[in-house]
């Protein structure tokens, strides 16, 4: 069966989906940290991106801590406008570091499960980049 407009989400609320997901990799505190994934993401969510992935709300927050210890001080942004449809969405994301320099930029696609939190993000670094953020390619 398919789904009617009335069953998908609105692209505000989306957008405060995808903030809150960007806010969770920003944030260090890890009690707050957890907060917010639990917000954003299905309990059954994962998170897919080139060098790891992540199940459920343990998992994502492994990753973010993983980014952390890597990429110290640096900050998640978004680049334009959400864009959605049905339950699916992308947007365009810098990671910029305390000098304002871009260590990474790309692109996540995601979906939004029937619980009204992302299911599914999986993300892609543009294409002079890896996954240190060297521009070594892939």
């Amino acid at each position: 069966m398919s789904k009617t407009m009335h069953d998908q989400p609105a692209a505000a609320e989306v957008t405060r989906l995808v903030d809150g997901y960007l806010n969770a990799w920003n944030e260090v505190d890890h009690t707050e940290r957890i907060q917010i994934i639990e917000q954003c993401w299905e309990v059954d969510g994962a998170l897919v991106d080139p060098p790891m992935d992540g199940q459920g709300h343990a998992g994502i927050d492994a990753l973010v801590r993983a980014l952390h210890e890597h990429y110290p001080r640096h900050r998640f942004v978004r680049c334009g406008e959400v864009e959605s449809h049905h339950d699916a969405f992308r947007f365009r994301w810098r990671l910029v570091g305390p000098d304002g320099t871009d260590a990474l930029t790309g692109v996540d696609y995601g979906l939004v499960g029937d619980g009204g939190r992302i299911a599914r993000v999986t993300g892609f670094f543009d294409a002079s980049q890896d996954a240190d953020g060297t521009g070594a390619g892939r």
